[in-house]
């Protein structure tokens, strides 16, 4: 009995499906005994063609949108080396206090280290921290990290948008696609292990020795993902994330430190406020004391007329 054909893997290229059906199908509009059964295995291999171009396309969006990264974070360096140039430059108590803040006690070479992360986060947070200083210099590279920024974040969700997009057709679409040749192949499969089993009376005698084997595709070498390489996507994929999370922390963890910082300096200005509040009162009381002594030692002796 002949083996069973291979299953096609999801992750494999359209190139190798297309392959393998198109072996099976010329072999069997090739024999006429087979002729009736090529139509499902032709008709799915004029689908493949569509397949392949529509996940193409995306992921040619993919790796568009991936290859603008480099040259976002170049602006965003270039945007840091000046802004290192202007603060350094201020040698005032305000300025070192200033520069200190903005690269939060970090050498600027190591703000830079990362395409589009760490670096990112931190200057997301120049232009409110610029934006109080009394030289337009500094105002101005607030506004232009903001605009930097804004569209390095724009850049990371529309990578993800594309991305996810991606991976929906694959599970979607490409997934369903290979769900049905595999069902496909195992009917054909099934109708020439038959075939072989009993053949038609016009056929005389037997048929030859590995009659099935000959529609089947068995070289896989080079086609179907090694598990070697599924389990460096999965590493790479799970490194991305890991990646994505700590920016998401550290972005979470700076928005709250910025919160409380706020609301202490509220805390404190209230409590000058208040402290302020109670001197005056205490100094009130004082002159109040005071007066009432003084209007005592001034007040006439009893019986005499005042």
């Amino acid at each position: 009995m002949a083996a069973a054909p291979r299953t096609l893997a999801v992750s494999e290229s359209f190139d190798a499906v297309e392959g393998f059906l198109e072996h099976l199908s010329v072999h069997l509009r090739a024999c006429a005994l087979t002729q009736a059964l090529s139509l499902p295995i032709t008709q799915l291999l004029d689908q493949v063609a569509q397949h392949r171009a529509t996940r193409g396309q995306l992921a040619r969006v993919v790796a568009a949108l991936e290859a603008r990264q480099i040259f976002c974070d170049d602006e965003l360096n270039r945007v840091l080396d000046d802004t290192k140039a202007a603060l350094s430059a201020d040698k005032s108590d305000a300025g070192v206090a200033l520069y200190k803040d903005v690269f939060e006690n970090r050498s600027p070479i190591d703000t830079r280290k990362y395409v589009l992360g760490p670096q990112l986060t931190t200057m997301t947070f120049w232009p409110g921290k610029m934006a109080g200083s009394p030289r337009a210099e500094v105002n101005a590279l607030g506004a232009a990290s903001k605009q930097m920024t804004d569209e390095a974040t724009t850049l990371l969700n529309d990578i993800g948008t594309a991305g996810t997009a991606l991976a929906q057709f694959d599970t979607g679409p490409r997934a369903a696609f290979i769900d049905a040749c595999n069902a496909a192949v195992k009917l054909v499969f099934g109708q020439l292990s038959e075939l072989d089993h009993a053949p038609p009376p016009s056929q005389k005698g037997p048929l030859p020795a590995g009659f099935v084997d000959r529609f089947f595709l068995r070289d896989t070498s080079g086609r179907a993902v090694t598990q070697k390489a599924l389990e460096d996507a999965v590493d790479q994929t799970k490194a991305k994330l890991a990646r994505q999370e700590a920016q998401l922390k550290e972005i979470t963890d700076k928005v709250a430190k910025t919160q409380d910082e706020k609301l202490t300096r509220q805390l404190k200005d209230q409590l000058g406020q208040a402290s302020a509040a109670q001197a005056a009162l205490d100094t009130a009381a004082g002159e109040v004391a005071r007066l009432k002594a003084e209007i005592e030692k001034n007040k006439p002796p009893p019986g005499v007329a005042t």
